[in-house]
C-alpha cells in the first residue's frame, strides 16, 4: 500500500490528507521536506533504484512517495 500525500495550506501549518492505494512492492513517503531536502531525498533513494511516483509542493514544502 502506499499514500499519496496532498498538502492543504492554512493559516497556521500545513495539513495534510492522505489517499492509500495498491502498490506491491518497496515505497518510501516523506512529507514536509524544504527544496534541498527533497533533492537529498531523491538522490539517496535514486541510488536504491527507487523513483518519485507522486510529488506535491505547497508554501515551500515538499511531500513524496517513491517506488521501485
Amino acid at each position: 500500500m502506499s499514500l499519496v500525500p496532498t498538502a492543504h495550506p492554512s493559516t497556521d501549518t500545513p495539513r495534510y490528507v492522505a489517499v492509500w492505494s495498491a502498490n506491491p512492492g518497496a515505497w518510501h513517503s516523506s512529507i514536509g521536506m524544504t527544496a534541498a531536502g527533497y533533492q537529498s531525498r531523491f538522490d539517496d533513494l535514486k541510488a536504491k533504484g527507487f523513483h518519485p511516483i507522486h510529488i506535491n509542493a505547497e508554501r515551500g514544502r515538499y511531500a513524496a512517495i517513491w517506488t521501485k
